[in-house]
């Protein structure tokens, strides 16, 4: 659970939008919630391997991403 808070407060503005992000995920499974949802609606292919072994893909198509963040700032950073 460290390790992903500590990913998640890397990589957003605020503490309060990493808290944001974080609610509900207060649990190692928890996290493992999140991830099933993510994958049950196909958003990440998540290849189960036991304990931290896991390998995650994202499914979705850089169209789509592109289009869904295609006026944020950051992700226009991310991509150049």
């Amino acid at each position: 659970m460290e390790e992903a808070t500590s990913i998640c407060l890397k990589n957003t503005a605020t503490i309060t939008e990493a808290e944001m992000l974080m609610r509900g995920v207060t649990t190692p499974r928890g996290l493992e919630s999140a991830g099933i949802e993510l994958e049950v609606c196909k958003i990440i292919d998540w290849e189960e391997k036991g304990g931290r072994g896991a390998r995650v893909g994202l499914q979705i198509s850089d169209d789509d991403l592109n289009m869904a963040f295609g006026q944020d700032d950051a992700w226009r950073a991310l991509v150049k």
